[in-house]
């Protein structure tokens, strides 16, 4: 029976065999395209899913006729898609194996988190302020979370689930972790690590005030466009004090994340001493989330690139070294996520950092005459180096 053909969510636990991908089917927190949109799924196709990559649903197509009970399945189309994505991405998150992803926070804090910024947008849009105590509380509950794992061998969780429309509250919530996972390699105490979290998550609210047009534009703004976009940190430090953030520290941070030592940021040209420690740790967060992450006119870049970037503006005088430095030496220089050659032409990606060993990283196979699709290989074990990295986000 013919139908239009539409597309679900469907768990990887109930798919069945012939079932065709609407969109390129991606590891969740590797980035990693495994198979292209359009392609059929075999038993073993299914099979090698399940045990060797970290996929727990699957955008498959389906006809208009065919009714939920074939499967447990979810219409993407339902004014309620934003939430299924966001469930989606919490069970994703509670599926991974352990030993792949050291654990910085529980999923649900990372939800509560998730929520408690789009709260605030909303309550911006409808007042031109938040409540500040929403903030205050949901940071002190990741803080809370981070410092008993009495540890800073721990790799942040950023957030990948994430189209145009939800960039805003995601890169909050990254820019967040990723400057608290910095703090705690830098020592901060409680404290600090609490304003740092507060001004690191409410860096971007300024952008509330830019017009949707320009924010989500896919063309190249204008000059005009690109003045207006600039002016969020300005944007962002007046709401902060509309909403009685009473916090200098956090202000600072929201006003100058796009400030440079050497002056060349923006919105006034701040340089050296003037930007305070804090902001300098928030930029490099922001920059490096920013650079990995697809938006509406650009897409997502390797994580290497993202370090390399860093690296760069940190030798021209831009950015902290030191905070640049805690960044390499803790994220590695092949970050998580990071597409590579090997020295015997297997293509693989890197999951997780050796501690001590930078260059070598333990890695999945995606393509090799050697090893074996999804097989797991720990470089610094094995007789092969890294011959090159592929710089897009391509992988197949």
């Amino acid at each position: 029976m013919k139908g239009v053909i539409k597309m679900r969510w469907v768990r990887l636990k109930d798919a069945l065999p012939g079932v065709v991908l609407t969109e390129d089917l991606k590891d969740e927190q590797e980035g990693v395209v495994i198979f292209k949109k359009g392609k059929k799924l075999s038993n073993a196709d299914i099979a090698l899913l399940k045990s060797k990559w970290n996929v727990s649903w699957l955008p498959v197509e389906t006809l208009d006729e065919i009714e939920e009970g074939n499967y447990n399945a979810v219409d993407a189309t339902l004014s309620s898609a934003i939430e299924l994505k966001r469930s989606i991405y919490i069970e994703k998150m509670r599926e991974l194996p352990d030993y792949e992803v050291p654990t910085t926070i529980s999923v649900e804090i990372i939800k509560k988190a998730l929520d408690t910024v789009e709260r605030i947008v909303e309550e911006i849009d409808e007042r031109g302020a938040f409540n500040p105590q929403s903030v205050k509380r949901i940071v002190s509950e990741v803080v809370n979370e981070i410092q008993e794992k009495e540890s800073s061998n721990i790799q942040p969780i950023l957030l990948k689930l994430r189209d145009y429309s939800d960039y805003t509250y995601t890169h909050s919530i990254n820019v967040a972790m990723l400057s608290l996972y910095l703090g705690i390699n830098l020592d901060l105490n409680r404290e600090n690590l609490i304003s740092l979290a507060t001004g690191a998550m409410l860096h971007d609210v300024g952008k509330c005030k830019i017009p949707k047009e320009i924010l989500f534009s896919e063309r190249k703004l204008t000059p005009k466009e690109f003045a207006i976009i600039k002016k969020h940190p300005i944007f962002g430090y007046e709401i902060a004090r509309e909403s009685s953030l009473n916090d200098r520290n956090a202000e600072e941070m929201i006003l100058d994340h796009h400030e440079r030592l050497d002056g060349s940021g923006y919105p006034r040209g701040k340089k050296g001493d003037e930007i305070s420690f804090f902001t300098s740790i928030v930029s490099i967060a922001d920059e490096y989330d920013a650079i990995t992450t697809m938006r509406a006119y650009s897409n997502a870049r390797n994580p290497y690139i993202a370090v390399s970037a860093i690296i760069e503006d940190a030798g021209l005088g831009k950015l902290n070294p030191d905070v640049a430095n805690v960044l390499v030496k803790s994220m590695g220089i092949y970050p998580r996520g990071t597409v590579m050659y090997l020295s015997d032409g297997s293509k693989v990606v890197a999951i997780q950092q050796n501690p001590g060993m930078l260059v070598r990283p333990i890695v999945r196979v995606l393509e090799s005459e050697k090893f074996e699709k999804g097989e797991r290989l720990d470089l610094s074990k094995i007789d092969l180096i890294i011959e090159s990295v592929i710089k897009k986000n391509e992988t197949q």
